[in-house]
């Protein structure tokens, strides 16, 4: 009798893991539905990325081929709020086409642009997320001269991150940037690439992603 119920136990025991490993192969594992072992981290890693395709030296431009890979199908780009104009959403065409025309136009061609990620929060439930970076912005060889948070949300795309919204409010004396959007600790000054200068002072302030129509 003792063999018996051994064995039962035993034989139990052996289809509790036979149905365990067919429902683990049947499903989708977490790892496959969230992008990674790690999706935060896979996230980070894209966001550095993402701001490095928008720099470049001068005589340079944007990675526009990196970008459009990163940009998902219908995303949207919300120019900087700005004093007695409403925000407009363009999608992705316009917003690259927008920006070259801008940079075609203005001194950046020259002297090249650089953005520089100093602080990131981001909150991920599942297949979206959405992101606080705050970045900087340089001439290639001088002293950063410009501040601001962007907003981006993202969706998971077959195991992908992919951009689906983007705006930006720059730092002003009427919108300092909070402390929680800071870096916690002083960081390096940025690479300093090609040395340059900026013919136009003052077109500084007018320095805009989505640059107006």
């Amino acid at each position: 009798m003792k063999v018996a119920d051994s064995v039962r136990r035993l034989l139990g025991i052996a289809a509790c893991v036979l149905i365990a490993a067919c429902h683990s192969a049947a499903a989708p594992g977490r790892e496959a539905v969230e992008g990674g072992a790690d999706p935060q981290q896979r996230l980070g890693k894209l966001i550095d990325d993402l701001y490095v395709a928008f720099s470049f030296d001068a005589e340079g431009g944007p990675d526009e081929a990196f970008l459009r890979s990163v940009f998902a199908d219908g995303a949207t780009f919300v120019s900087p709020p700005s004093s007695g104009e409403s925000p407009k959403g363009v999608g992705a065409d316009a917003f690259l086409a927008d920006f070259q025309a801008f940079i075609d136009g203005s001194p950046l061609a020259a002297t090249g642009y650089h953005e520089r990620v100093i602080s990131e929060s981001v909150d991920l439930y599942g297949s979206i997320a959405h992101a606080w970076v705050t970045f900087e912005a340089f001439v290639p060889g001088e002293d950063p001269d410009r501040r601001g948070v962007d907003s981006l949300q993202f969706v998971l795309d077959g195991g992908e991150w992919k951009l689906v919204s983007f705006t930006t409010q720059y730092e002003s004396d009427s919108f300092p940037i909070p402390r929680r959007f800071l870096p916690r600790t002083k960081l390096p000054p940025p690479p300093r690439h090609s040395p340059s200068r900026w013919p136009d002072p003052a077109g500084r302030a007018r320095l805009n992603r989505v640059a107006p129509r």
